[in-house]
């Protein structure tokens, strides 16, 4: 089993359960795999893990990462930008 010490969104804790869909998009699965792994061992809430499991699983099946428009960051998103 994965474990994260830091999440691959910046704030992730804060992010709103309403606005996590929306958070993820940009994420590919591996950093899904990651989230889910920091959501298990921290927080562990059963809705938050229900919607980013559903999102590695589209991602699994060929759904692909939407791309921001440049500049564009979500709530708690890290910019690759500023990595």
């Amino acid at each position: 089993m994965l474990t994260r010490k830091k999440a691959p969104i910046e704030d992730y804790s804060s992010v709103p359960l309403g606005a996590l869909r929306q958070c993820v998009r940009h994420l590919d699965a591996e950093q899904m795999r990651q989230l889910i792994a920091f959501e298990e061992c921290h927080a562990g809430r059963h809705r938050a893990l229900e919607v980013l499991h559903d999102r590695l699983y589209q991602l699994e099946h060929g759904v692909e990462p939407s791309v921001r428009p440049r500049g564009e960051v979500p709530h708690g998103a890290l910019d690759p930008d500023l990595r």
